[in-house]
């Protein structure tokens, strides 16, 4: 393995985060972590300061408070955002920006690129939102941008992994498999209850390597993968 991403939820949730991802940090690997950067403390951000990440993305879900916490629903979130990239920047942590866009920040994307050039960061989009895979109801279809809004964005705001995800999509056309990413080919995802799935968009197969050890777990996604039955002519 090359590449590791840690992602939630939230990680930084977690209490024991720093047991988990200390030793990650020694293994020569291709770090990636994702936050919302509301809980980055003066502590948090030494800490990762220390020995931090090969890149660490924080999202921005808007430009102003009002909009920022329109999304997230949470009041103060917007400050606290703002404080978590500031404390990472003067530790000089490896950072980038990036946002969801959804119908109620579309307005402020601009002013979000700006945010992120005033600080001297990347700054990269994505309008993928999908339902919550434990089936617990939200209201992302309110959310969501049209699909002619999402093209008429794509020219000017399509990030390098979404161009890369359209291609392995274009290279896929006429094929007969349904993933057409990199799940059960080099990609996979482990959830908090300790299972291996074929990507954070399932809960299948949920097979567990800690209990059947790493190989075999592997192998069980391959053949989920694998087993798919081809896409719809519709899907196509």
């Amino acid at each position: 393995m090359v590449f590791l991403l840690l992602t939630g939820g939230e990680v930084f949730l977690r209490p024991d985060f720093f047991d988990i991802y200390k030793p990650l940090t020694g293994m020569g690997l291709i770090l990636t972590l994702f936050t919302n950067g509301t809980l980055i403390t003066e502590e948090v951000a030494a800490r990762l300061a220390e020995t931090p990440a090969s890149r660490t993305e924080i999202t921005l879900y808007g430009a102003t408070a009002s909009t920022y916490e329109t999304v997230t629903g949470v009041p103060g979130s917007y400050e606290r955002c703002r404080a978590g990239i500031e404390r990472l920047i003067r530790r000089r942590v490896p950072l980038a920006l990036k946002t969801a866009i959804t119908r109620h920040n579309v307005g402020e994307l601009a002013a979000m690129q700006q945010m992120a050039g005033d600080w001297g960061l990347p700054f990269s989009t994505g309008w993928l939102l999908s339902k919550r895979p434990d089936g617990v109801p939200s209201d992302v279809e309110e959310c969501r941008l049209s699909p002619l809004d999402c093209a008429s964005l794509a020219a000017n705001c399509g990030s390098a992994d979404e161009w890369t995800e359209a291609a392995l999509r274009e290279s896929s056309a006429g094929s007969d498999r349904s993933f057409a990413c990199l799940a059960g080919l080099s990609g996979f995802a482990v959830n908090p209850m300790g299972e291996m799935n074929a990507c954070l968009e399932f809960t299948l197969p949920a097979t567990r390597p800690l209990e059947i050890g790493f190989s075999t777990a592997w192998k069980e996604v391959q053949r989920f993968v694998d087993g798919a039955p081809p896409p719809a002519p519709v899907c196509l």
